[in-house]
C-alpha cells in the first residue's frame, strides 16, 4: 500500500519547487509593476532570490524524507526475508532449544542421563555437538555452523564442547 510513498514524495518535492519558483517570480514582477520604475528591480531580484532558495529548500527536504522512506522500506523487506528465512531454520534450532529446555529444567542435571538430539548431545550440565566434516582437515560447528580445525575439542565462536 505505501510502496511508492518515497517516489510521491520525491514528485511533491519537484512540484513544490517549479511551483515555489514560478509564484516567486509572478509576485517579484507584480512588485515591480507596482514600484514602476527601475527601483522595481531590485524587489523583483530579492523576491526571486528568495523565492528560488524557498524551492531548493523545499526539494532538499522533501527529497531526503522521501529517500528515507524508500530506505526505510527497503530495510523492512529485508527483515522480513530475514524473519522468512528464521522461521523456515525453525526446525533446524528445535533440538537446541530441546536441550535447552533441559538444561533449564535440571532434569537430566539431577538425573545424570544423556539426552541425544540428532547432531547435538545434552550429558548432566554439559551440551556438545557432532562436528560435520567440511573438507580435510577442516569441521563446523552444527551448534552454529562455524568452520574450524577438526582439532578442536570446543567452537570458538559459540564455545560448545565436540563430541569425539
Amino acid at each position: 500500500m505505501y510502496k511508492q510513498t518515497g517516489e510521491d514524495l520525491f514528485t511533491l518535492a519537484n512540484v513544490l519547487s517549479v511551483v515555489s519558483v514560478i509564484l516567486s517570480l509572478v509576485i517579484g514582477i507584480g512588485t515591480w509593476v507596482l514600484i514602476g520604475d527601475i527601483m522595481g528591480v531590485i524587489p523583483f531580484i530579492v523576491i526571486a532570490a528568495i523565492g528560488c532558495f524557498a524551492a531548493w529548500a523545499i526539494n532538499a527536504i522533501l527529497s531526503g524524507f522521501g529517500a528515507l522512506v524508500v530506505t526505510n522500506i527497503e530495510m523492512l523487506d529485508v527483515a522480513k526475508e530475514t524473519l522468512k528465512a528464521l522461521n523456515a531454520q525453525k526446525t533446524e534450532i528445535a533440538p537446541v532449544q530441546a536441550a535447552t529446555n533441559a538444561q533449564e529444567s535440571g532434569s537430566a542435571e539431577q538425573t545424570g542421563e544423556v539426552q541425544e538430539t540428532g547432531d547435538l548431545r545434552y550429558e548432566g550440565a554439559n551440551l556438545q555437538a557432532r562436528p560435520k566434516t567440511v573438507s580435510d582437515g577442516m569441521v563446523a560447528c552444527s551448534m552454529c555452523g562455524a568452520q574450524q580445525k577438526e582439532n578442536r575439542a570446543v567452537c570458538f565462536k559459540c564455545g560448545v564442547t565436540f563430541i569425539k
